[in-house]
């Protein structure tokens, strides 16, 4: 493989001698993106022959110290056909590992990254709207632990409806996924995303709830190296149904959304230094599925076995690129498929006094990030008329992590409850550190 990608850089590039008939820089700016075409695909089994039926300018490519300037352009030669002269220029004089690095630069190699950093913010705000649930399930478990006698406030506490709102933040960072070059690996990057969920919840015969949300998300992704960096806004909305009881909850939720992207690709090599800029849409729908039992160890200290499946469906829509000249890449829609397992062990700890329930908790637990096929980006350099769809493979190895949680849950009875939560899912190349808090009024 390597013998064959270093050859065709050669064939493409003049350093090696070839009988070729090369039509200006026009087709020098084709060879150069068929050579990123050969790079991250390696597809072809023989180095293609560079060859035209157009007339031939005068070239001196015989040695490797050729200079491709020394190509003569037919006149007039302006627009993309001098972009491509300038881009191949700047190319040549590169080491083999450079120009491995300017390749990479020029491929969609860092929208993976905008798939997976996504799918971690989805995933938190279902979680937010999700655990909102767990008011109803602890309110009905401190009534029944507690006896008329002891607090007659809490026995008789029984509230029907609830409005809250749910600031969040969360932090992932990402390390490079190496692979093979047909896979090209994916660069590291760090995310950072921030906004808050609200929602109304209304408990129905102390059995069920049912629950209308809503979530807002803005979020940064710089990748390293200087790749580049993202940005987008996300809006959410899900309703929720639940049934719970002394030992016992289950739930489902559907949630949608849509996020709007910002890019800002860099391509930096020699003396090129460009930003190829995107907007451009995605569309989340989002099942989740969640529940648990409860054991009583010891007075009113709880163990709490709980899982939940996660399944997410992100339909990418379709972009060009504008701004970096012969890079710029018009982008084809696609649809990515994330299931995400979790289980956890959560231990919590009851306390209640007049007019206030406490209940901290801890918990540990692990869960799976599995795409379910490869994130797939297929493009191609839409301002060369001829240039050829590639296919770049975003991330797609299932990550394995394990989760460890603290919460805090505090009821003022008739006012007010407050949950506060730090979460923190580690290890298989990724870190993700969430914090969330959640203020609700009852009624």
């Amino acid at each position: 493989m390597c013998k064959k990608l270093l050859l065709s850089f050669l064939v493409v590039f003049g350093l090696v001698n070839v009988n070729s008939n090369l039509h200006g820089a026009v087709v020098v700016g084709e060879l150069l993106f068929n050579a990123i075409i050969l790079a991250l695909e390696v597809a072809q089994e023989e180095i293609p022959n560079p060859s035209s039926p157009n007339p031939t300018p005068s070239t001196n490519s015989s040695s490797a110290g050729s200079n491709i300037t020394q190509t003569t352009l037919p006149q007039p030669c302006a627009g993309v056909c001098g972009d491509a002269n300038t881009v191949a220029n700047a190319f040549v004089p590169l080491s083999i590992p450079d120009r491995l690095d300017a390749l990479t630069r020029a491929s969609p190699v860092a929208y993976s990254g905008n798939t997976v950093s996504a799918f971690q913010t989805a995933r938190e705000v279902a979680i937010v709207l999700d655990r909102q649930f767990q008011g109803a399930v602890r309110t009905d478990r401190m009534k029944k632990s507690v006896g008329a006698d002891e607090n007659p406030d809490i026995a008789n506490y029984n509230p029907q409806t609830g409005f809250y709102i749910e600031p969040l933040g969360l932090s992932y960072s990402q390390k490079a996924v190496q692979g093979e070059f047909v896979d090209i690996g994916q660069p590291s990057f760090k995310s950072y995303s921030y906004g808050s969920g609200l929602g109304w919840v209304k408990v129905l015969k102390q059995k069920f709830v049912l629950e209308l949300s809503g979530a807002y998300t803005h979020s940064n992704l710089h990748w390293s190296d200087d790749i580049g960096n993202s940005s987008w806004s996300s809006v959410y909305f899900a309703p929720f149904f639940g049934w719970f009881n002394t030992r016992a909850f289950a739930n489902f939720m559907v949630m949608g959304g849509i996020n709007f992207f910002k890019n800002d690709r860099k391509i930096k090599f020699s003396s090129i230094d460009r930003h190829a800029k995107s907007w451009f849409k995605s569309y989340d729908l989002l099942l989740r599925s969640s529940g648990g039992v409860r054991f009583n160890l010891w007075k009113k200290f709880w163990l709490q076995p709980e899982g939940a499946l996660t399944f997410l469906t992100e339909f990418i829509l379709g972009h060009k690129e504008r701004g970096a000249g012969i890079f710029n890449l018009e982008v084809n829609s696609r649809n990515v498929y994330i299931l995400q397992p979790t289980a956890d062990l959560r231990f919590i700890q009851e306390f209640n006094s007049p007019k206030f329930y406490y209940a901290p908790s801890l918990y540990f637990g692990w869960l799976a990030n599995i795409l379910l096929k490869k994130d797939t980006v297929s493009s191609r350099f839409h301002e060369l008329a001829n240039s050829t769809p590639f296919d770049i493979h975003g991330y797609y190895k299932t990550a394995n992590q394990f989760v460890v949680g603290a919460e805090f849950y505090a009821l003022h009875i008739n006012k007010i409850l407050i949950t506060t939560n730090f979460e923190a899912n580690i290890f298989d190349r990724a870190n993700i550190f969430k914090l969330k808090a959640k203020l609700e009024w009852l009624y």
